[in-house]
């Protein structure tokens, strides 16, 4: 269902996203170990606070993200009610062949019956 919401190329760059945090904290500790990478503290809480603001704002991202796919799928949802409502039982359609066919053989032979009148008359 997700190539009909076309939200594959949305979950890819999420997917990167997450890849590429993975590969920085595996680079992170790796140069850390070797002591070539040393952090001041207020540079650290400062990243701290744009990483909780970063996890804010995908949180709501995602939530956005459900209510609008739950949103598209109650839309097709009622459009297939609405279809199904629309289409006649067969009951119904059985009932309307019925009064269909003695309304066109009664007008069928109306015609016949003027078409002979006519040709009397003509023929007079």
């Amino acid at each position: 269902k997700l190539h009909k919401l076309n939200l594959l190329p949305t979950i890819e760059a999420i997917n990167r996203e997450v890849l590429g945090g993975i590969l920085q904290e595996i680079v992170m500790h790796f140069w850390k170990r070797r002591g070539k990478w040393k952090t001041d503290a207020e540079v650290l809480k400062k990243k701290v606070s744009e990483i909780a603001e970063l996890k804010h704002a995908s949180k709501l991202l995602k939530a956005r993200i459900h209510k609008w796919v739950a949103h598209a799928a109650t839309v097709e949802r009622i459009k297939a009610h609405e279809f199904l409502q629309k289409e006649e039982n067969m009951e119904i359609k059985l009932q309307r062949l019925e009064e269909f066919w003695p309304k066109f053989h009664r007008a069928h032979k109306q015609a016949e019956h003027l078409a002979e009148n006519v040709d009397q008359t003509a023929g007079e």
